[in-house]
């Protein structure tokens, strides 16, 4: 494999699908979806074992981010420490500056999986920008990121 040097636009959209793919694995855990593309990235196919029950995978992942480690802004953030609150309503905020919809996951705007969602819609912007010469939308979409 050659050392290719990615152009601007190519770097963004590359950025693009990373975020989304980490937002998906965050949001859904490893699903026959996301498998064959996490298998083609040497790095993360290097920690899957041999042989890969994706029912037990969703439990693990139902068991880590669904009772041990909460993957919410708002708990680490806000005072009260729960989901929601004043640190939520910035995050929706910074959404709404950026025109991110979130995705209808049944998860908290403030979830990592939604705001690695944000961060892919803005790279892909920002490399619909760059590909359509509108340095100062990319610019501005960079400065969101």
């Amino acid at each position: 494999m050659t050392n290719q040097k990615l152009s601007p636009t190519q770097s963004a959209q590359a950025r693009a699908n990373s975020y989304d793919l980490f937002s998906q694995l965050f949001l859904h855990g490893l699903t026959a979806e996301t498998l064959p593309i996490v298998q083609m990235i040497p790095e993360l196919a290097a920690t899957l074992p041999d042989t890969l029950d994706l029912d037990r995978v969703a439990a693990e992942h139902q068991r880590l981010f669904g009772l041990n480690l909460f993957p919410f802004q708002s708990i680490f953030l806000d005072p009260s420490g729960l989901v929601g609150g004043d640190e939520a309503d910035r995050v929706a905020a910074a959404y709404a500056e950026c025109g991110f919809v979130p995705l209808a996951t049944g998860e908290g705007i403030d979830h990592i999986g939604q705001q690695l969602a944000c961060l892919a819609f803005l790279c892909a912007a920002e490399a619909e920008a760059l590909e359509d010469g509108k340095a100062a939308i990319a610019l501005r979409v960079q400065r969101l990121q």
